[in-house]
């Protein structure tokens, strides 16, 4: 993936502006759509939480990123192209960056898909993700397959860490580790299926004293 007139490989770049600690699950080089029949060179990069169109050149930005939960609609009508639609009315418009590489664009959606689902174990996705509409459906039809999992497949609490991180990325917050597992731990070894605020007011407190 190489773009700008550099012979360097923007893929450092990437992980660095992302940080070391981020979780890349996909990076795919594609078009973006600017209005008619004009394209930029850009790299989508899937993440736990969210989708990121970076600069296909060194140094590596960030043109746009938005959270799965801004996602309000997913569309691909044809298989060289597909629009990711944000509840802020943001439209992004994708094609592949070769000819031929129309599955590079539905393994975004997979990809991004079984993000949901990993985060979501117990929820249909059209209930995190209003509306996809690929068509052939087949080309994703591995992913609205997907059941939720049962119960007991879901890890601790239902898999409460999971969405206790996601909703921590979406809210800007921090991310704390003593939440986590006090849920899985305490809470799961209780079965209690009631979250306690008051639990963690502690929390608060080791805060205000650093």
């Amino acid at each position: 993936m190489r773009g700008g007139g550099s012979s360097k490989d923007p893929s450092e770049g990437i992980r660095q502006v992302l940080g070391k600690h981020t979780k890349i699950l996909l990076k795919v080089a594609v078009k973006l759509e600017k209005g008619g029949d004009k394209t930029d060179n850009r790299i989508v990069v899937v993440t736990g939480h969210r989708l990121y169109i970076m600069t296909n050149k060194v140094p590596t930005k960030i043109d746009h990123h938005f959270h799965f939960l801004d996602i309000s609609a997913i569309e691909s009508r044809r298989p060289g192209q597909v629009v990711f639609r944000t509840q802020d009315n943001k439209t992004y418009g994708l094609r592949p960056a070769v000819e031929g590489g129309d599955q590079e664009l539905d393994q975004i959606i997979l990809t991004l898909a079984t993000a949901v689902r990993n985060i979501f174990p117990g929820v249909l996705l059209n209930h995190v993700i209003p509306k996809i509409e690929v068509v052939p459906v087949k080309r994703i039809q591995s992913v609205l397959e997907m059941k939720p999992l049962d119960l007991k497949d879901m890890g601790p609490c239902g898999g409460f860490s999971s969405q206790y991180a996601c909703y921590c990325d979406y809210y800007n917050m921090p991310y704390r580790e003593e939440v986590a597992w006090d849920v899985d731990t305490i809470y799961f070894s209780h079965n209690t299926h009631e979250l306690s605020l008051t639990d963690f007011e502690h929390l608060d407190q080791d805060i205000s004293e650093t």
